[in-house]
C-alpha cells in the first residue's frame, strides 16, 4: 500500500508530544509522503524544519486567509528566504514544495476581505517568482477566488483546491483551470454531497488528505485527526470509484509528486 497525505499540520501544537511517533505511525502504514502546511510566517518556519529532520515530510509556506492582516513587504520578503535557504539546505532537492495555505474564506472573515484579497494577490507572485504550486483554501467565496486567479494568471505549476467544499459546477472551473483538487476525512461522514462530487473527477486528479489535527474521519471523528487516518478517505474514494484501494493509493500519490515536483 502506498499513500499519501498532502496537507497536514504537524507542526501544531496537538503533536508536541508525540510527532515522531505520528509519523512513524504513518510510515508504517505506507504513507511516503507527508507535506506540512505553513499558515504563517512561524508554522511556514515550523513546518520546514520537521521537513529538514524527516525524510518523508516536505514543507509549504505562505499566509491562510485568516492571518492575511500578518502578510506586509517585510513577511512576504522572509518568506521568500525560507523558500531561497532551504533549497540551498538540500542541493536542488526542494524542501519547500509550494505555497499555500492561501486563499479567501469568507465564511469566517477573520480577515478584511480587501485584504483577504491582497494577499492572495502576492501569493500568487510568490508562487510564480519560485516556480512553485499553489495550495489554496477558499471557503464562501468560490467566485472571487477564480476570478483573483484568472486575473492574476495561475503558476505554471498550476495547484490544489484543499479539503473542496464545493459542488460540481465549481470542481469542473478548477479542473478546467489545470488545478487538482483534494478530498479530507469529511468526505466519510454521513449524509455528505462530497462522494458525488469525487465520482465525476478523475483519480488522476484527485489527491488525498487528512487536514491533521482537523477533521478526522469515521470511525475516528471527534478525535485527533492524523496521518495514518488517510487510509479511510482512500478507502471511501475506492468504494466511490470501484477500484482497489491500493489502485487509489498509487494514483494520487503519483499525482501528488508530480504536482509537488517531488522525485518519487
Amino acid at each position: 500500500m502506498i499513500l499519501s497525505d498532502t496537507h497536514t499540520h504537524l507542526d501544531f501544537s496537538q503533536f508536541d508530544a508525540d510527532r515522531d511517533a505520528v509519523i512513524d505511525r504513518a510510515v508504517q502504514a505506507g504513507l511516503v509522503l507527508m507535506i506540512d502546511i505553513g499558515i504563517d510566517l512561524e508554522t511556514s518556519r515550523r513546518a520546514i524544519e520537521i521537513a529538514k529532520q524527516r525524510v518523508e515530510v516536505f514543507a509549504t509556506v505562505g499566509f491562510h486567509p485568516h492571518d492575511a492582516q500578518s502578510a506586509n513587504s517585510d513577511a512576504i520578503a522572509q518568506l521568500e528566504s525560507l523558500i531561497a535557504d532551504s533549497k540551498a539546505s538540500f542541493g536542488q532537492e526542494r524542501r519547500v514544495v509550494a505555497v499555500g495555505e492561501v486563499g479567501l474564506d469568507y465564511y469566517r472573515d477573520l480577515s478584511p476581505r480587501p485584504r483577504q484579497q491582497e494577499t492572495f494577490r502576492d501569493m500568487i507572485d510568490l508562487a510564480k517568482g519560485h516556480d512553485l504550486p499553489l495550495v489554496i483554501h477558499t471557503r464562501d467565496a468560490h467566485r472571487d477566488t477564480l476570478s483573483i486567479l484568472d486575473d492574476m494568471g495561475i503558476p505554471s505549476r498550476g495547484g490544489v483546491f484543499h479539503c473542496f467544499s464545493g459542488d460540481i459546477d465549481f470542481a469542473r472551473e478548477v479542473l478546467r483551470r489545470g488545478f487538482l483538487i483534494s478530498f479530507t476525512g469529511n468526505i466519510t461522514y454521513k449524509n455528505s454531497q462530497l462522494p458525488k462530487i469525487a465520482a465525476e473527477i478523475p483519480l488522476e486528479k484527485t489527491l488525498l488528505e487528512t487536514d491533521c489535527p482537523f477533521l478526522a474521519p469515521m470511525p475516528h471523528r471527534g478525535k485527533r485527526s492524523e496521518p495514518v487516518m488517510v487510509l479511510s478517505v482512500a478507502k471511501t474514494l475506492a468504494e466511490i470509484h470501484g477500484v482497489p484501494t491500493e489502485q487509489v493509493g498509487e494514483v494520487c500519490t503519483q499525482a501528488a509528486f508530480n504536482l509537488f515536483g517531488i522525485p518519487m
